[in-house]
């Protein structure tokens, strides 16, 4: 059996070197100071997301009546136009993780931004139930990536010691 040179003994036995107080804390009230109002407007703009998510669950379940109304519509169709924002969000959501590897974050945000806004102003002038079913798809897609997407991103640029509390801000949204 071979044995281990003194030098080695030595270096392993010694206790880990430690770091100035100034440089790391281990305080957590401390690393919550320093996070600074940038990346606190950066996690709550990535979660508005989510709060439409919601704002839009809520606002369509008071507008069922008057959808039905307006477009004289069966409990089965009625049913379909409400609910037809999940198919996109179940395609959104499958997609916006691949096309985000290609184009990023930020710019897979944008256009789910533009699909929010376009189906809100679509499904408010929209002519006929096709039309309604097709504006609420597309803010479907919108949902379905923002959902995916919000999150990583506030994960991305929060510091690792609040990760936890801002990443969820995206859930606080959608519940608000």
């Amino acid at each position: 059996m071979a044995e281990s040179s003194p030098s080695s003994q030595s270096s392993s036995s010694r206790p880990p070197t430690t770091s100035s107080p100034a440089s790391t804390s281990d305080d957590p009230d401390s690393s919550v100071s320093r996070i600074n109002a940038r990346i606190i407007g950066i996690c709550v703009a990535a979660a508005l997301g989510g709060f439409l998510f919601g704002f839009d669950t809520a606002v369509i379940n008071g507008a069922v009546d008057a959808l039905s109304d307006q477009f004289a519509l069966s409990d089965a169709l009625k049913g379909f136009s409400v609910s037809s924002a999940l198919i996109g969000c179940t395609v959104g959501a499958w997609f916006a993780g691949p096309v985000s590897n290609r184009m990023g974050r930020v710019p897979v945000m944008l256009i789910a931004a533009v699909m929010f806004l376009a189906s809100a102003l679509g499904s408010g002038l929209a002519f006929g139930v096709i039309d309604f079913i097709v504006w609420r798809v597309v803010g479907g897609l919108g949902v379905g990536a923002a959902s995916v997407i919000a999150p990583a991103y506030i994960a991305e640029v929060s510091p690792a010691s609040v990760r936890g509390r801002l990443g969820s801000l995206q859930q606080l949204a959608i519940v608000v």
